[in-house]
């Protein structure tokens, strides 16, 4: 079983391959588009397609998970105050932030640094929903039941 499926966040760091070239001592973050097999490489099993269409060949150990904080902060990002009012990320540059004005994302207020932010701000949703992956012999076992007796149902 796969340990990261496609969609997640992850960080690629140590020794992997970009189009063909090694890069090191290199974080790339990226949203997971595919995992397929690598032919090309046996110390590099599997090639991954960021959903910019970048491709990077790793092992498991190459990936860590994303962890969003004010160190990471993207344009759209939200972040509340003491108040718990909220603010968005219209503009990020090396050490300078552009947050909106109260809670309106399109109108620009203040810049401040990431010392700032950090004193001032949380970051909203900090945390990416974890899920647990269970196999169907695992629910039967939790249940009691066999395992030919379950069924799951499709949320909608």
């Amino acid at each position: 079983m796969a340990k990261y499926k496609v969609g997640q966040r992850v960080k690629l760091i140590g020794n992997h391959y970009t189009d063909g070239t090694q890069v090191s001592n290199q974080s790339i973050v990226g949203k997971i588009g595919t995992v397929e097999q690598n032919d090309f490489s046996n110390s590099y099993p599997y090639l991954i397609r960021f959903s910019d269409s970048s491709c990077n060949s790793f092992i498991e150990s190459d990936l860590a998970p994303f962890v969003k904080t004010l160190e990471t902060l993207e344009v759209g990002d939200v972040v509340l105050d003491a108040d718990k009012d909220e603010r968005t990320v219209l503009v990020v540059l090396p050490n300078l932030y552009g947050l909106s004005y109260g809670s309106d994302p399109k109108s620009f207020a203040n810049w401040y640094t990431l010392h700032e932010l950090q004193e001032e701000y949380t970051l909203k949703d900090a945390t990416e929903p974890v899920f647990t992956e269970l196999t169907l012999k695992a629910i039967a076992e939790k249940f009691g039941l066999p395992v030919d007796e379950i069924r799951i149902k499709e949320n909608k």
